[in-house]
């Protein structure tokens, strides 16, 4: 259809606030006009593996600096920007945020260091040093991404489709399209089949193709990620498993990405399922820190990890006897205060009380209390719960009494509850 780009477009844009929402991140740009600025020329895309470059600084504008190139990628299309040093002289700011407005890289530095800037003069040189951990853990989290996608779709069947996703360090999630609850058996197939791929050492390509070309032999699911809509696409197309328009950094081979784990699921809204992961060195770290956790929990319960499950079956068993019991004695409870009172209000048949106990009980021993001829009960607890029994015989209302006493509640004529405001 005429208006299919323009629709993919405003997809794209909801995306974003839909992962800003989740992240809490909200990018407010600088008021200044890019218009007139030379292009920033983006090195991570003619090498992904450059980590330092030299630049020209063509200026500043609050606490964000503009270079004639650079290495640092700038958050776009669901995956988080790159971070780093500048080294200017005896001056080092450090990068904490990159963002693209038009055709120019911005570089944001910590605030404090901007005050800086006033040493830094138009046109010098200035060293530009990638943090390299950060940038090959987000490469890693964006391939394990088509990957997974791919991985869905070829499991799940055709219906699955990109609805968002976001890229960064220490963990990457992506949101599909699915009308049904990830069992467990889900969950081991996905990871035994991505890490299949990333044992069969796949090369990762990367190509530029025209648009009509490229819908041509990929079809218009080509445009599920993130990619840039614009006449020459670029493709990251991992064979056998997913292709589509992207553009992020990504790693050269799937094999560089080590170990993939999914750390949870959830269904975030109606036929969306969230699949939240990580890998390599980041993933080894989450396993490492949940067979701590389980260990922590096996020495608390005397026991060894392997023998958690039928532990944890017998510490439930015996606590759901000692809840029957605690019930039983309870109703025991209420039962002798009930008949204590009774005895006590044989003549006027009403009961007033205030209880140390739970708004369970209050109830019971307002009911017994109220099931008995002529009596009238009002019982209360020390967090303000109050019942209020009136046998049909008593010529008291419930609900009147319980409004009378400022609380606030419902019920009817024999029995209502509910919390004292004052």
């Amino acid at each position: 259809p005429t208006d299919f780009y323009s629709e993919l477009t405003n997809q794209r844009v909801m995306q974003k606030e839909r992962a800003d929402s989740v992240t809490g991140k909200k990018v407010v740009l600088p008021d200044l006009d890019t218009s007139a600025l030379q292009a920033t020329r983006t090195l991570y895309y003619e090498d992904v593996n450059l980590v330092t470059c030299t630049a020209k600084l063509l200026g500043y504008h609050k606490n964000a600096l503009i270079f004639d190139q650079t290495i640092f990628y700038p958050e776009g299309g669901g995956q988080m920007n790159d971070a780093g040093k500048v080294k200017a002289g005896e001056w080092e700011f450090d990068v904490v945020d990159v963002q693209r407005q038009g055709k120019v890289v911005l570089h944001f530095v910590e605030e404090k260091q901007a005050s800086h800037f006033l040493h830094l003069k138009q046109g010098q040189t200035v060293v530009l040093e990638l943090n390299v951990q950060r940038r090959k853990a987000i490469m890693k989290h964006h391939s394990a991404t088509h990957m997974l996608l791919g991985t869905c779709r070829d499991y799940f069947g055709n219906h699955v489709w990109q609805a968002g996703s976001r890229k960064d360090e220490d963990e990457a999630h992506l949101d599909v399209t699915h009308f049904e609850k990830t069992t467990l058996e889900d969950i081991h197939e996905l990871e035994r089949r991505v890490n299949q791929a990333i044992a069969s050492a796949i090369p990762i390509e990367v190509l530029h193709l025209p648009r009509k070309e490229a819908e041509q032999q990929y079809g218009m699911r080509v445009y599920q990620g993130s990619g840039a809509v614009a006449q020459v696409l670029r493709i990251i197309k991992i064979p056998n498993v997913d292709t589509e328009a992207c553009g992020g950094t990504h790693c050269h081979n799937t094999a560089e990405l080590g170990f993939f784990k999914i750390k949870s699921t959830e269904q975030i809204q109606d036929g969306v399922i969230r699949f939240r992961y990580c890998c390599s060195l980041v993933a080894l770290k989450y396993l490492q820190e949940q067979e701590a956790l389980f260990q922590q929990t096996a020495d608390t319960l005397s026991s060894s990890r392997f023998d958690l499950p039928k532990i944890s079956a017998k510490f439930l068993e015996e606590w759901k006897e000692q809840r029957k019991e605690i019930e039983k004695i309870r109703e025991e409870l209420a039962a002798s205060i009930s008949r204590e009172q009774i005895a006590a209000h044989s003549s006027d048949k009403k009961v007033e009380l205030k209880v140390d106990l739970p708004a369970s009980l209050v109830e019971k021993i307002a009911d017994m209390i109220g099931k008995q001829e002529g009596f009238t009960a009002v019982i209360s607890n020390s967090e303000g719960f109050v019942t209020v029994a009136c046998n049909e015989t008593s010529g008291g209302n419930a609900m009147e009494l319980l409004k009378a006493m400022g609380g606030k509640g419902g019920g009817s004529a024999k029995f209502a509850r509910g919390k004292l405001t004052s």
